[in-house]
């Protein structure tokens, strides 16, 4: 996936006023590294004489890798840093066509 285009942070002044303060006057300049994302589904269909049942799985980021997610103030040292997460998205559902 492409990277996620992003609004530059003003550090000196986050990190004066505690909490992440953003430079709107460049909106969207920055772009964050391109993400490696795996997604598979799998899918059962059963046909009837009328109607078809369909079973899938689907799993979103199946590697897990990490996304940038924003940005954070650090606790510790008070400083700005970049937030990644990790998260995979399972989804199963049930589908009957007529």
């Amino acid at each position: 996936m492409g990277g996620d285009r992003l609004t530059p942070m003003l550090e000196a002044e986050s990190i004066q006023e505690g909490e992440i303060v953003y430079d709107y006057s460049k909106a969207y300049t920055e772009k964050e590294k391109n993400a490696a994302i795996l997604s598979f589904s799998v899918t059962y269909r059963i046909n009837k004489s009328n109607h078809a049942g369909i079973w899938s799985f689907h799993l979103i980021n199946a590697l897990g890798n990490k996304e940038f997610r924003g940005y954070k103030i650090n606790d510790k040292t008070g400083l700005p840093e970049k937030k990644f997460d990790r998260i995979m998205v399972p989804n199963l559902s049930y589908k009957i066509e007529f």
